[in-house]
Parts: structure tokens; sequence; C-alpha cells
């Protein structure tokens, strides 16, 4: 069960019922979507067994939810030589509906994230965490840990650092076409031609 609370000294009150199964991962995750933005909640947990019979409730923690970052739009992938380069817009604005101007808030962007996703399997990775500096303002990446011979789709996401220094991810931003892309490995030109 989890319970919240928005005052430190206010008792928190049930919140949800998390349903257990036989296979509980180490670490289980709760989304609270009914919290609003700006807002600091305390949270608590207890473990309820077959019978109804609740255990103590845990340590208190707290969370502010916040903004994140607008998605990044117009993202661009064009497959070469053993590597695939992303290109988007930079993202200047939060997310919708807030969709006000970064700099407003005193916030800045912290990276951008590249993700790739082999078309077959679903598997997505992340390729890369890229922070601002090394972009030197131009939003593009070049993959080349990119396989090669496969379907790949790419999507790009921006981040950047809430009030208690944890990291705000945006939406995926994807490539407008999301037929996937293919990495190939060129042969090298034949030498040492001779005549006969």
């Amino acid at each position: 069960r989890v319970y919240r609370s928005d005052s430190p000294t206010l008792t928190p009150m049930p919140q949800a019922v998390v349903p257990a199964t036989a296979s509980d991962p180490a670490a289980i995750l709760y989304a609270d979507t009914t919290a609003e933005n700006g807002v600091t909640y305390y949270y608590q947990v207890t473990a309820v067994n077959k019978s109804g019979v609740e255990s103590e409730r845990s340590q208190k923690v707290s969370a502010t939810p916040d903004v994140p970052p607008a998605a990044p739009e117009n993202v661009q992938v064009v497959a070469g030589d053993k590597s695939a380069t992303i290109t988007w817009n930079p993202v200047t604005r939060l997310a919708p509906p807030d969709n006000r101007e970064i700099i407003v808030t005193g916030r800045t962007l912290r990276s951008y994230r590249i993700y790739r996703t082999i078309a077959h399997t679903g598997v997505r990775t992340l390729v890369e965490d890229v922070p601002l500096t090394a972009l030197a303002g131009q939003p593009k990446y070049e993959d080349r840990r990119a396989p090669t011979g496969v379907g790949l789709r790419y999507s790009v996401t921006a981040t950047m650092l809430d009030a208690n220094n944890g990291v705000l991810e945006s939406d995926e931003g994807k490539p407008v076409d999301q037929t996937p892309v293919i990495v190939v490995r060129r042969l090298p030109a034949p030498t040492n031609l001779q005549g006969v």
C-alpha cells in the first residue's frame, strides 16, 4: 500500500494499492499520476500479506514533480558507412501544456539522450547521453557503434535538472518517417590493379 501527504507534518493517507506477484522484481515501481507539478509530496509504503495483515510503514520519502523539457522535433536519421547521423531541432521550451521558454524558468538543458531500437527485436538501447557542451551548438550526433545490416530506429530526448537536482527527461522525439535505416559496411576500393 502506498500512502501520500502534501505536508511533512501530516500523516500520509492511503493513495494506492500495488498488487504483488509471485515473481516481483527486485524494485517495484509506482507512478503517482495524480500528483501536481511543483507540489512536494511525502510517501510511505507498507506490505500486506494474504490475510490482510499490514506491516509498519516505511520511512517517509519526498518527491516534487516538475515539468520536463519538450520533446525534440524534426528528428532526422541518415545511415552511412558504418555509422548513422542523427539531427534534430534544439529544445527551447518546456513540455505542453506549459510551453514556457526554458530560459524564463531559470533552468537550462542538461543533455540530449540518443536511443537506438533494433526494428525486428524491439530492443531499445541508450546510445549516448550527450552534454550540451559536447554539441557546440549543433544538435547532431553520429552513432559510430551502430550494428550493420539490420533495420534501426532512432529517437532523441532532452534532459534538464529539477529543483532537487534530479533528472527530468522529455518524451521521445522521433523521425516523421519511421522506416528503419540500415547501416552498411562498404567494401574498400580494389588496389594494385594491373593490366594484362
